[in-house]
């Protein structure tokens, strides 16, 4: 995004903060003033967010958290670069027409009060277009009119979806965070719950239930891999496929050997691991 409006500051292509300016009115002082400021706070917002990331990686072990956090920030970081943008434009599109100047749109046969549609440069509202789809002043590619029919349906499916499915991953992330696997047994049967992957055999299918303090080394397949869980399908070295729902660096690990797989779990607490174990042991 940077790349992208750090270079309205300089007349290109017949246009200023997406304004369009005669090429006279390119050097004019107030121009000139208004772009140092732009790019002075330009830079403040973007040294202000790359240190707003510090924090990501004090996160790392809390995955959800750490990446409901980044899309606070995105969210933040869009809001903050647009607002330098917007008092640039609004000075340069005060000032021509305080000057009276005139200069042709990048649209051949649009009028050129249609400046006053493109406020972020890359988004267009004009009420009086029925196009739906316009090329952007500001950046490559098209853009909607969000204030065309078209449009309205267009951004409010596309929104919708997108929030929709930012939602579901958000709660996905927290139930993940906050719910812990449970290993169960009953009448033989071990079921390990989980919201997002869960497991579920027969003793009888247990080739071998064994206690163990490592954990191959191996790579996620789906799941979740942190500093302090691991969870989900994994391709462990030596062994193959594997499920895992296990606490890092809080041995043992009750590990069960199924036909063409393994099963890894472990409680927070050591100890009732263990006890966990012994009873599975009675149990077979």
């Amino acid at each position: 995004m940077l790349g992208t409006y750090l270079p309205q500051a300089a007349y290109r292509h017949g246009m200023r903060f997406a304004v369009a300016l005669p090429p006279e009115a390119a050097s004019h002082p107030e121009l000139e003033a208004a772009s140092a400021r732009f790019r002075r706070e330009m830079k403040t917002a973007a040294l202000g967010m790359a240190l707003a990331l510090i924090p990501l990686y004090a996160l790392y072990d809390w995955i959800a958290f750490q990446s409901l956090y980044f899309v606070a920030w995105l969210l933040a970081f869009v809001l903050l670069l647009v607002r330098p943008f917007r008092r640039a434009f609004r000075t340069t599109l005060a000032l021509k027409r305080r000057e009276g100047w005139s200069a042709p749109t990048a649209r051949p046969g649009k009028p050129e009060e249609e400046d006053e549609w493109w406020a972020n440069g890359f988004t267009y509202h004009n009420p009086h277009d029925s196009a739906v789809f316009v090329a952007k002043r500001v950046g490559i590619g098209m853009t909607v009119n969000s204030a065309s029919r078209g449009g309205k349906w267009f951004l409010g499916v596309t929104l919708g979806l997108a929030a929709a499915v930012l939602g579901l991953v958000c709660a996905l992330l927290l139930v993940s965070e906050l719910v812990s696997p449970k290993l169960e047994l009953a009448e033989k049967q071990v079921r390990i719950d989980y919201p997002l992957h869960s497991a579920s055999f027969d003793l009888g299918e247990v080739a071998e239930l064994s206690l163990t303090d490592e954990i191959p080394r191996g790579a996620k397949l789906s799941g979740e891999a942190t500093g302090k869980v691991l969870r989900g399908s994994f391709r462990l070295r030596e062994l193959g496929k594997a499920q895992l729902f296990v606490y890092r660096d809080r041995p043992p690990y009750i590990r069960f050997r199924l036909d063409g797989r393994y099963v890894y779990y472990n409680e927070e607490d050591p100890a009732r691991t263990r006890e966990l174990y012994e009873r599975l042991q009675g149990s077979r």
